[in-house]
């Protein structure tokens, strides 16, 4: 948020130059005030430095906003490059610590909403490309928290406000309060942890991994995996989200 505010200010006050360089070309009482002290600026030259004023100003307005736009584009494009980059060597260490192949790890962001009126949570796929998963199938597939019914490991995470884990999921048949549809988009999930990202004290996103091969819980797994996954939303919340 303080860099979208800082990119404002700067459009502001680089739109102030031209803005400021019309108004001295459309003033007589500045240019005056620079023929009277002898700055720059005569009375035979007086026209020529209004048209130069003018015209220099024009093209700088016309130009600036653009140019800074593009510039800004590009370098988010490589910002996005080298996160996507980080996120990839992280992912590949979690994969390594769960003895997985980087390939059987999915990564997902999930986006709270919550209704003011019933106090009802809807947790929704995010999708980031090249950086996130998508899930499998046509639409969103929300997971919802009301009251007692607290669906999927990302449900628990938000509820428990805490990382949660779960290592054999289909070890017990859906504990996770699952619809039809979860069962027939995510049903073959056999390992999923997931772990809150805060804002001002309160859930903004979940973040989750995946996958469908069985990873055989230890404590070292489970203490390096909650490291990671920390400071992988970490990252996601300081650059991505």
């Amino acid at each position: 948020m303080k860099d979208i505010l800082k990119f404002i200010l700067k459009l502001i006050l680089l739109g102030l130059i031209p803005a400021l360089l019309i108004y001295i070309s459309k003033s007589d009482y500045v240019l005056n005030y620079f023929i009277d002290n002898e700055i720059l600026v005569t009375i035979e030259n007086k026209d020529a430095i209004k048209f130069w004023l003018f015209f220099v100003g024009t093209l700088i307005g016309a130009l600036i906003i653009p140019i800074k736009l593009f510039l800004t584009e590009k370098k988010l494009k490589k910002q996005k490059t080298i996160l996507k980059v980080i996120v990839l060597i992280n992912l590949k260490q979690i994969a390594k610590d769960l003895d997985l192949n980087i390939s059987d790890l999915n990564i997902r962001v999930f986006r709270v909403k919550k209704n003011i009126f019933n106090g009802r949570v809807r947790l929704t796929d995010k999708h980031f490309n090249n950086i996130t998963d998508k899930i499998e199938g046509k639409g969103k597939l929300p997971f919802v928290i009301h009251k007692d019914n607290i669906q999927g490991v990302v449900g628990r995470a938000y509820s428990e406000k805490s990382y949660f884990v779960d290592y054999n999921i289909r070890n017990d048949y859906n504990s996770y309060s699952l619809t039809d549809e979860h069962l027939s988009r995510i049903g073959d999930v056999k390992f999923c942890c997931a772990t809150p990202i805060f804002n001002r004290n309160k859930i903004k996103y979940i973040i989750s991994l995946d996958s469908i091969e069985r990873v055989y819980k230890s404590k070292a797994k489970t203490t390096y995996l909650r490291k990671n996954l920390v400071y992988l939303s970490k990252l996601f919340d300081d650059f991505i989200l």
